[in-house]
């Protein structure tokens, strides 16, 4: 059963492929749509293997198995079950029903452990029933950005399939039971249904939709519908006026932006979200080292990785006190920024048990950000160049860094390219702003927050498809094949 039952929902969803109108794509044969779903499968049962044989505590098993114990907590207790929904429950109340939950509170992955419950509905506790699903849903939002910029490259629609549903790192992690997979179905429906902000019209039924996605990509990562923000602001004011002064219009718009997050401050300054990105950068540097994180009320702290079973004495499930003469990390939980270094420690307070970290390979070195503006600026240059080459193709550690490494090549050869046969068509020019502001919102935003390379490999995916895109629209791609007539099959607009 653990391979039937995958394999009828991959031959249902292969069916829906074939009859449902949304798959009637110009340019895109069904039977094209349905090889592409069934590599996404392969690529997904690839990653599962992967991570489940030859690399440590992958995310995708602990949403599955936290999603399997909520589900059956649903039948058991369904006011915790609701309560955990709600994230009004408390870990003493988790742990006196079921010692299996580990993560369904205080994370970031909330979502995506609701979502394997749902999904246990249909897949009855196999897990690539739920691989199955994900490739599904990712598609649909691939299938949405295709879709939406078809119009753009009527004479290069093969390099529109590349560039959407075939980079190798795109392919890889949009495919697994991970966040990446919400990621692009939450962006594709957005991005469809207001044509990147240009659309001039909306009904009730796309006002629900766009509601939707807004809401899903804010549950699953927020600072991507930021990078998102600026470009869809810009393409709604064109399509209330036209497309002259895009430039002026986007700086008008950035400039507004800056505003309004320096008023946030003034206003409540935990709000600040520079504030928040610094937060979130000191975390992340301290996780990036390892370690044992737990916390109380008033302290974050972090035990070295290594020291854990000489430091920590537990009191119960997930309580512990951390031995006297300890040395340690530590942070007030209203000010993360400020990190605390603690020696021969006398500490007697309670502490909840987080999460653990085993310390990354490969790490970068990152400057501290104060949480201002000035600080942002400066180190933005230096954080989208890191995120950009990064890793380095004689510092690659795996296969899969190996090829992100070959990946950032090809962007340089892309980025070589439209300098040599650069050219704008006005009609573009929305488009353009929109991708490439993206790209290089998201690349600062995971480049401050991240000093883990293979991390950022995984983080900066999304990005990939319109750093591509808005460099093909800044191409004379008549041009180019002049110059080079081996590429002219991929410009024709047959598939």
């Amino acid at each position: 059963m653990s391979m039937i039952l995958p394999i009828v929902y991959v031959l249902f969803f292969i069916f829906l492929i074939y009859k449902v109108n949304f798959f009637d794509i110009s340019g895109l044969s069904r039977n094209t749509i349905t090889a592409i779903f069934i590599l996404k499968i392969i690529a997904g049962t690839v990653l599962w293997w992967l991570y489940t044989y030859y690399y440590p505590g992958p995310d995708f098993l602990d949403y599955f198995n936290d999603g399997h114990t909520l589900f059956n907590l649903l039948f058991h207790n369904p006011k915790l079950f609701f309560q955990v929904i709600f994230q009004n429950a408390s870990y003493p109340e988790l742990h006196s029903w079921n010692d299996n939950f580990e993560h369904v509170l205080y994370n970031d992955s909330h979502t995506m452990i609701v979502l394997n419950m749902l999904l246990h509905f249909f897949s009855v506790g196999y897990f690539h029933v739920h691989t199955v699903f994900m490739c599904f849903l990712s598609l649909l939002g691939l299938a949405a950005l295709y879709k939406t910029f078809l119009p753009y490259f009527l004479d290069g629609k093969k390099l529109l399939l590349i560039v959407i549903f075939l980079i190798p790192s795109v392919l890889f992690w949009s495919s697994g039971v991970l966040k990446e997979g919400l990621l692009f179905f939450g962006m594709g429906m957005l991005l469809y249904i207001t044509n990147c902000g240009l659309a001039k019209t909306y009904n009730l039924k796309k006002i629900s939709m766009i509601l939707f996605s807004i809401v899903l990509l804010l549950l699953v990562k927020f600072y991507v519908l930021v990078a998102l923000f600026p470009g869809l602001v810009l393409n709604l004011w064109i399509s209330r006026t036209s497309t002259k002064l895009v430039a002026t219009k986007y700086i008008v718009i950035i400039f507004a932006f800056v505003c309004e997050t320096m008023l946030l401050k003034t206003v409540n300054n935990d709000y600040y979200p520079l504030k928040i990105i610094s937060e979130k950068q000191a975390k992340a540097i301290s996780e990036a080292q390892g370690g044992v994180f737990l916390e109380n009320k008033e302290h974050f702290v972090c035990i070295p990785y290594e020291m854990k079973t000489k430091l920590l004495q537990q009191i119960k499930n997930d309580v512990y006190v951390i031995k006297n003469n300890s040395t340690y990390l530590q942070w007030d939980q209203n000010n993360m920024k400020d990190t605390t270094f603690i020696n021969n420690s006398v500490d007697t307070a309670h502490y909840t048990f987080l999460y653990e970290v085993v310390p990354a390979k490969t790490t970068l070195k990152l400057d501290r950000l104060e949480p201002n503006m000035l600080s942002l600026i400066s180190n933005a240059p230096k954080v989208f160049i890191n995120v950009f080459i990064q890793p380095l193709i004689w510092n690659v550690k795996g296969i899969i860094q190996l090829v992100t490494a070959l990946e950032n090549s090809v962007l340089i050869l892309l980025i070589f390219l439209t300098i040599v046969f650069f050219n704008i068509k006005p009609e573009n020019k929305p488009m353009i702003y929109f991708c490439l502001s993206f790209a290089v919102i998201l690349f600062i935003l995971i480049g401050i927050t991240t000093p883990v390379i293979g991390a950022m490999v995984r983080y900066k995916v999304p990005a990939l498809p319109f750093l591509c895109i808005g460099l093909l629209l800044l191409m004379d791609k008549k041009k180019m094949v002049k110059r080079f007539p081996f590429l002219s099959k991929w410009m024709d607009s047959n598939t």
